[in-house]
């Protein structure tokens, strides 16, 4: 197949991919957007908070800035604690995705903007994948079945539905490894140059995909190598030759390395401080142990949680196991005419079982010693929490590595149709193993909000920019906030909530610790005066959104202290949220609902996700849980 052809053959193929694997995400295209992704049956439900919703808040406000709707690298609407000014933010805001977003976005609307940019990453990476596969196998066909295959990987999927940047930019992996073959093999300038742009822009969507591809960069450029003959006898002028085409992804390299000092000065210039410390740096080994997948994760799709997160199944790792028995048993007595298949085909297992036993953490062998060793010699690992994030890898490496495993397949074996059969069925069992293990749920998005229209339309008429706090208020690393940032950002209300992975030492003791009392209702003179300071005029209070972690009672108690609050007035009441304005001055009021019992357990459960012998299936792909309790 001519190389021109590859970007409109994967464009099918991607497009297929993509709707069996989100399915019924077609029928809500305009309408929803995927929360997850499972090995259980699909659902569907109204406003799902989660990452998904957190990353759109940020595509969007990229976007806004451009469209001149917010001022440039300013994120106004959350963690604002009255001072427009501090919430300067310089940084890269997911650039290019959240621009392709905001350009959807402006004409089809949130979720057809969302929809469309992560099915242009996925076909940017099947595309990338293909071209890197190509590159380590004569066959073309099984270059596009290895690259389609390794696609499906459940991982992929988790981080690209679960709204994590990790799943839109993992695109930047092949293309960062393709450009090192290129610039290793051809002595391709451009190659360097494909390299370097995209280590630049996978620092700028994604702190992960950054450092572990980076952190690969020695092992692929070695495989490349290998794969060009190795140390053959070249001369001075081919060895030159590899360092100046490399010479653009060393560039790429130090310009991601000094972003973060660039920005931080581009906030000390323009602020005249440095930006607020961290609460929290380094993780803990108990921490890490948290969220360490378990070993048997690795080949048993039947592990939930974080196990679903390695799987890699049993297909995959067979058809490399068995191509590298086919050139022991067929090729010892011509080992230098083809050590060199030898090599890279050890190389990349090597870095495959690396990478998987990494992504174990302290569940690993011997209670994580790789990864212990790892945090020492490389300081920077000691900051990453999920150690399966450094799966990022493995789509490409599974693809590379079963091409060449299919490629010795059908060339040592003395019958080449058995070694073909062989190939192909283990790729089509692959597939399917993936494939069984990637269910979307689908999350329906409000394009409206009475309760926030009102505080936005009450401090218009009051000349003021729209503040307010919203119960339950967490301590900032909540997915739960992301509920409140999509209405934020539709309306331009400035919250103080906000949700971002580290929490901000600021945010905690002066608002969090400060106010926490609010989730139950309790509000002092001097709690209200601090929120004064704040230029804060309204409580947003979210019912349906109140777990039982924030509070031991029900939200009732806390509506109905609310309700009865003398510094507070009820604004408006939009379904499950209620706006209250704050008062200057106290007023005399009734009991609001004195019939009201609010005395138990917060503890709560959804009948239609409970399983009951008597539960009967609901055929209505809008169900909350599929079922309902006859």
């Amino acid at each position: 197949m001519k190389t021109k052809h590859i970007p409109g053959v994967s464009l099918v193929f991607a497009l297929a991919l993509y709707a069996w694997l989100s399915w019924p995400l077609p029928l809500f295209l305009t309408s929803g957007i995927p929360d997850r992704a499972s090995p259980r049956n699909t659902s569907i439900h109204l406003m799902e908070p989660g990452d998904h919703l957190q990353l759109m808040y940020h595509f969007w406000l990229a976007g806004d800035m451009l469209a001149g709707r917010t001022t440039p690298f300013h994120n106004l609407y959350e963690f604002n604690t009255g001072d427009d000014r501090e919430r300067y933010s310089p940084g890269s805001y997911y650039i290019p995705f959240s621009l392709i977003y905001s350009g959807i976005a402006a004409l089809g609307g949130q979720a057809l903007g969302w929809n469309l940019t992560s099915f242009l990453a996925v076909w940017g990476t099947l595309l990338l994948t293909w071209l890197l596969t190509r590159r380590y196998v004569e066959e073309e066909w099984l270059a596009a079945l290895t690259a389609i295959v390794s696609l499906l990987l459940p991982f992929r999927w988790i981080n690209l539905f679960g709204g994590s940047p990790a799943g839109f930019a993992m695109l930047w992996v092949p293309a960062i490894w393709l450009g090192v073959d290129l610039a290793v093999r051809r002595r391709s300038l451009a190659g360097g140059a494909l390299a370097g742009i995209s280590v630049c822009l996978a620092s700028w969507c994604d702190t992960h995909v950054f450092f572990f591809s980076v952190l690969a960069l020695p092992a692929w450029a070695i495989l490349a190598f290998v794969a060009d003959g190795g140390f053959r006898q070249r001369s001075f002028r081919e060895y030159a030759g590899i360092v100046i085409a490399l010479l653009p992804l060393v560039l790429g390299v130090g310009l991601a390395l000094a972003s973060p000092a660039i920005f931080q000065w581009m906030t000390i210039r323009h602020t005249g401080t440095a930006p607020e410390p961290r609460l929290l740096s380094q993780r803990t080994l108990d921490e890490v142990r948290l969220y360490s997948p378990p070993a048997r994760g690795l080949f048993d799709p039947r592990v939930p949680g974080l196990g679903e997160h390695v799987y890699i199944g049993l297909a995959a790792p067979l058809l490399i196991m068995l191509g590298g028995l086919a050139w022991l048993v067929q090729s010892p007595r011509h080992w230098r005419k083809h050590a060199g298949h030898l090599a890279m085909w050890l190389l990349i297992c090597c870095v495959i079982a690396v990478t998987a036993l990494l992504a174990l953490g302290v569940r690993g062998p011997g209670g994580g010693e790789l990864l212990a060793i790892a945090r020492r010699l490389i300081p920077p690992y000691s900051m990453v929490r999920q150690t399966a994030k450094i799966f990022i890898l493995m789509p490409s490496l599974l693809a590379v590595a079963m091409a060449i495993a299919g490629g010795i397949l059908m060339r040592r074996l003395r019958y080449r149709k058995i070694g073909l059969g062989l190939t192909v069925l283990l790729c089509l069992a692959a597939a399917y193993e993936y494939s069984k293990q990637v269910h979307a749920g689908i999350s329906l998005l409000e394009s409206s909000q009475g309760a926030y229209a009102a505080v936005a339309n009450d401090a218009a008429a009051k000349g003021l920019a729209p503040r307010a706090l919203a119960i339950p208020l967490w301590p900032g690393d909540s997915h739960y906030t992301s509920f409140y940032q999509h209405f934020a950002a539709i309306y331009r209300i400035r919250m103080v909530n906000g949700y971002r992975p580290f929490v901000r030492e600021n945010y905690y003791t002066n608002v969090f610790e400060k106010l926490v009392s609010v989730n139950q209702g309790w509000l002092t003179d001097e709690q209200i005066e601090h929120l004064s300071a704040m230029n804060i005029d309204y409580i947003m209070l979210h019912e349906d959104k109140f777990p039982e972690k924030v509070s031991p009672f029900p939200v009732t108690q806390t509506l109905r202290n609310l309700l009865e609050h003398p510094r507070l007035e009820l604004l408006h009441q939009d379904q499950s949220v209620w706006a209250f304005r704050l008062l200057d001055q106290p007023s005399s009021k009734p009991p609001y609902a004195p019939h009201w019992d609010v005395y138990g357990s917060a503890r709560h459960w959804d009948a239609t996700r409970t399983r009951h012998v008597k539960a009967q299936t609901v055929d209505d792909l809008q169900a909350g849980g599929g079922q309902a309790l006859a």
